[in-house]
């Protein structure tokens, strides 16, 4: 691999890899704009248990997390692969929840891994198709009773 090539792998990586930290950030702001902006205007995003199209309905729905008093999500292994334009990418991430009950905090964490399909459009990375895999979780969701300690990954 030649220097041009090894240094526009670099830059697209890293690039690509700031497409989740900057999603997470948005999330554990509550800034929903910010945490949407990763997504391409006509993206999709499938779970296990819910499917949004467009980039406006992943906003919408990852607005509710704002049932929890705090959260964090910590990125973590992230790979890539870029061809031209267009890139796929996994990335780990451990999701933190925090809320009360009867004056209790009670927490609630996630395994996630993201699998995106990516492309690069007028010098932008963006996600188009997100998978996102649920492998564990501890505790109780407030917001889907299926992802729940206990409750069978899908």
């Amino acid at each position: 691999m030649d220097i041009q090539a090894t240094l526009q792998h670099l830059v697209d990586s890293k690039a690509i890899r700031e497409l989740r930290f900057t999603y997470a950030r948005g999330l554990d702001q509550r800034n929903f704009e910010l945490a949407a902006s990763p997504y391409a205007e006509e993206a999709h995003f499938k779970s296990p248990d819910s499917e949004y199209h467009g980039r406006k309905a992943i906003r919408d729905a990852v607005s509710g997390i704002t049932k929890y008093k705090k959260t964090m999500h910590t990125i973590l292994n992230h790979l890539s692969e870029v061809k031209g334009d267009e890139a796929t990418s996994e990335t780990y991430c451990v999701a933190y929840h925090f809320y009360d009950v009867n004056g209790v905090q009670q927490q609630y964490v996630m395994g996630i891994r993201y699998e995106d399909t990516l492309r690069r459009r007028n010098g932008r990375w963006e996600i188009m198709h997100c998978k996102a895999n649920f492998d564990w979780f501890t505790g109780q969701s407030l917001l889907f009773a299926a992802r729940n300690a206990g409750a069978k990954p899908a």
